[in-house]
This record gives C-alpha cells, structure tokens and sequence, in this order.
C-alpha cells in the first residue's frame, strides 16, 4: 500500500494494483496455452482482432476468488477466467481454428482392406488343448501370444458397443491443448476440432486428459464419464513430428481403421468421448 495517505484510500490502490498486475499476468498466461501442434493463443491473438477482443473482454471481466492484505501490508488477489464455455479461453481458441458457424466435417470411413474379422484374431487370450491318456484325461492350458493388457474382449470386438477412445500417449512428454489431433502413420487425419460440433469444443473441449496412475486406471476401468464404462483403448505410435508442441498423436492404419469402423457402431468420436493418456 502507498504511504502518506489515508488508509482506506491506499488500501483501494493498493488493490487497483493487484488487480492490474493479475490482469496482465493472465494475459500472459492465456498467451502460453498451446491451441494446437504448431500454435499458441499467442500467435492468434497476434493474427486475429477477433481472438484478441476476446481475451482483452475475458481478462477485463475475470473474477476475484479471493483477496486479502498480508502481514507485510500488500494487497494480494486471486482472478480467474473460465477455461471452457462461452466466453471463455476454449471460445477464443476454438474460433480461431475453425472460425465461426463451422459445420463439422465427416470422419472418414475405414480403408477398403480393412476386415473386422482381423481385428477379432487378435483378442484371443488363451489356447486350450486335450490329451487324453489311459485311463485318466489330462487337459493342459497354455497362454497364447501376449498382447496388451489393455485389448478389448473378443466379444467385444464382434459386438462393437464401445462407448469411448482412450489414446495411450504415457511417456512421450505430451501437453494438453485445445486442438489435439490424431493422425495415422500415412498422414490420415483420423480425429480433429473441425469433426465436432463447435459449440461442444467450446463447452467441453474434444477431448479429456488423464495424467498420473491414478486416473489411468479410473478412465480405463470405466470410472471417467468422458469415455463411459467400456473404453476402445489404443496405444499411441508416435508424437506428431516437425511440431512446436507435442500435442497430436500418431496411431497406426490398422488402428484408424479399426476406430473408424468401431465409430460407425456407436458413434462416441461424434460424442468428443475421447480421452489422452498422458
């Protein structure tokens, strides 16, 4: 607080201040969010009047959580924006990827060389085979191939009914972002802002983060409503290359194929029931 005042008035300024500075240290922080692989809310505010009136009306209505004077006479503020909704950091950064009134563009179909059938080979758990010996019989179990701990049951995989994608990106020094995409290893764009309906990106962004064992094992096990309570869980191949931010993933053909296939059944990429697990 200023000295040589009266104590209310310096405590308004005092205050006035604090407010400014979170202001500003807001706009610095909206700054920094990554929006997609090659981008920062940052560049859009730069390139775009409209992103940046935005954010100028954002932090200028942010509110106050909490203030108070401390010991050593500063004034201290806490402000907030909202990250999603209407009015929000996800309305500026959505806007600025797909602009304004967009109508979502269709997922692709599934390759012509994919067979569903491939796909039900693959979850076979276990082998079982007889010998039959004099007088007694003896049946031996021997477990199959080792797959993922994470594959779906064969049932599962005949009778579709996912309710959700989790995409495995564990290890690979991933960030969260507005815009995410995931590609397959031939450059297919199998997920992205421009496939949902914009309203929902803004409200809820397109897809949800997992971060830590904790909520690894709550979203795989069906406890995250994101993705409902029985997953299609997919290991990523690779990080986006050539990008800014590590924020799109790469998954393989036979994987898109086989997400693609399974959306067509329930539909949950139109939903945003997508999860990263990071």
């Amino acid at each position: 607080m200023p000295a040589g005042m009266p104590l209310g008035q310096a405590k308004l300024m005092a205050r006035r201040a604090a407010i400014v500075d979170a202001q500003r240290n807001l706009v610095e922080t909206i700054k920094g969010t990554a929006v997609d692989a090659e981008t920062s809310m940052e560049n859009y505010i730069i390139k775009s009047d409209l992103v940046k009136t935005k954010v100028s009306g954002m932090v200028t209505g942010a509110r106050v959580t909490s203030e108070e004077i401390t010991s050593d006479g500063t004034y201290h503020v806490v402000m907030v924006v909202p990250m999603y909704g209407i009015g929000s950091v996800a309305d500026a950064a959505v806007t600025a990827m797909v602009g304004t009134n967009s109508t979502p563009t269709p997922f692709p179909a599934p390759s012509a060389a994919y067979t569903p059938a491939a796909a039900q080979t693959t979850t076979t758990t276990t082998t079982t085979t007889t010998t039959t010996t004099a007088p007694a019989q003896t049946v031996s179990t021997t477990p199959a191939t080792a797959i993922s701990a994470a594959a779906p049951s064969a049932v599962a995989a005949i009778n579709g009914g996912y309710t959700g994608l989790i995409i495995d990106a564990r290890g690979n020094k991933m960030i969260r972002a507005f815009g995410p995409n995931i590609f397959d290893t031939n450059g297919r764009t199998i997920y992205s802002v421009h496939n949902v309906s914009e309203d929902y990106a803004i409200k809820y962004g397109i897809v949800s983060y997992a971060e830590g064992s904790d909520a690894w094992q709550k979203a795989e096990s069906g406890q995250l409503s994101r993705v409902g309570s029985h997953p299609l869980i997919i290991k990523m191949a690779a990080p986006k290359a050539r990008c800014v931010f590590n924020c799109d993933v790469i998954i393989t053909p036979a994987d898109a194929d086989r997400i693609l296939a399974e959306n067509q059944k329930t539909h949950f990429l139109d939903n945003c029931a997508v999860t990263f697990e990071i």
